[in-house]
């Protein structure tokens, strides 16, 4: 849910935490800002990909995807950065990992595949979520499109392609008494979509 995805922080009444320059303190406020104008709701109805609303979500998240992708080592340590990610980015991605929008969910699956190559360690809680509720939720619900379980499991295809990514998702979670099955569930999802209806569909 939204609010486990978020976490309290000194900040949270909307005050600006102190940084050691202006360029941390610009990059902390343009990175906040790209986070809630992402998180902006659609007009009711199907979208309009001319809608000013859509248009502004999709270029934030593209932004987004870009800082994460390019982010250097003071953004990936510094604790005001770390949890910028988990108060804004990780809220931002539980709303649009559930977007009927290919394109804002997509763009929501390729935010996250770049948080776990290079934030993971500092989100365990906020990826077993993000496992549960998005990845293995789209799974394992029949209504839930072809298009959406396409791109999730392209995704997943991603995640294990790095071996060690595997074994850290075994070991992080499925190892922890606290933690959800998450490696198990991810197996036993992928095989019966290997041999049931859902693999005719995907052309498997």
């Amino acid at each position: 849910s939204t609010e486990s995805l978020a976490i309290s922080e000194s900040n949270g009444d909307g005050t600006i935490p102190k940084f050691a320059n202006i360029y941390q303190k610009d990059a902390f406020l343009i990175f906040r800002s790209l986070c809630k104008l992402s998180m902006k709701p659609l007009p009711d109805g199907p979208p309009d990909p001319k809608s000013h609303e859509l248009r502004s979500k999709i270029l934030s998240l593209q932004l987004i995807l870009s800082v994460v992708q390019n982010a250097g080592p003071v953004f990936r340590s510094n604790e005001m950065f770390i949890s910028a990610v988990k108060q804004y980015l990780c809220v931002a991605l539980s709303k649009n990992g559930v977007s009927n929008v290919c394109e804002v969910f997509e763009l929501s699956l390729a935010i996250f595949l770049s948080l776990l190559m290079k934030f993971k360690t500092h989100l365990k809680s906020q990826v077993e979520i993000f496992f549960k509720e998005i990845f293995l939720n789209i799974l394992e619900t029949s209504s839930s499109s072809f298009q959406h379980k396409w791109l999730v499991i392209q995704a997943l295809t991603r995640i294990c392609d790095d071996a060690q990514s595997v074994v850290d998702i075994y070991v992080n979670y499925d190892c922890d008494l606290a933690a959800a099955n998450i490696f198990e569930r991810l197996i036993n999802d992928l095989s019966k979509l290997a041999q049931g209806r859902g693999a005719m569909e995907l052309g498997a």
